[in-house]
């Protein structure tokens, strides 16, 4: 049998909220849907309901698609790609751009933007094999990445909002800081500005 034929599809539509679960087959002869609340027991919920119906089945793959939103995908996507009851289910997890759906959307002109049509949307892709190109949700390797690069951003856009004051602080001193004609050298945090600067403020301190 194709491996194709033994993947259970499941598409999650993520908001704040809740998460809307749409279940399916590669041929669609089974069907489940259901929605519950973006918390702990809940996506506890979604694990249990998987358990139900994978062990009396011929499914030993799981493939799960949801729209990558802000932070409030990032749970249930590590919760499933982590679960020590499923992994003997093979779970590809994969959290897609928007953009992604909402171009796969366009073929379905009859459809409006509702959360069960979004889900069935979402397991479609995976359905028909868009996500063979993708790369799977990594769970903590891609959570830990994400908030090493943020708080990196955090601290440089900190850095320089510091250095804005201190230049702001620094013309009261000396009006020709930062000027290519003074004399010191074209770069305004250079060693020797820096160490001048350092003897302003303790100069300061000490005053």
């Amino acid at each position: 049998m194709s491996q194709e034929k033994t993947t259970l599809y499941i598409g999650i539509d993520v908001s704040k909220e809740s998460n809307y679960v749409y279940i399916t087959n590669f041929n669609q002869s089974f069907n489940q849907s259901f929605n519950t609340h973006n918390n702990v027991p809940e996506a506890e919920l979604i694990e249990t309901k998987l358990l139900e119906i994978l062990p009396t089945t011929e499914y030993s793959n799981i493939i799960c698609v949801l729209e990558s939103t802000r932070i409030y995908s990032a749970y249930i996507a590590t919760y499933l790609f982590a679960s020590k009851k499923l992994f003997q289910y093979n779970v590809l997890v994969y959290c897609i751009n928007p953009k992604i759906s909402r171009n796969y959307r366009a073929s379905f002109s009859d459809m409006d933007k509702t959360n069960p049509k979004d889900s069935y949307i979402l397991v479609d892709i995976a359905r028909v094999g868009r996500t063979k190109t993708l790369h799977p949700f990594k769970g903590s390797q891609k959570l830990a990445l994400q908030r090493l690069t943020r708080y990196r951003v955090h601290l440089a856009e900190l850095l320089s909002k510091r250095k804005h004051t201190l230049l702001l602080i620094s013309i009261l001193k000396f009006s020709e800081f930062g000027k290519k004609e003074s004399t010191f050298s074209s770069d305004k945090w250079g060693e020797y500005r820096l160490v001048y600067l350092g003897r302003i403020l303790f100069s300061r301190r000490n005053y």
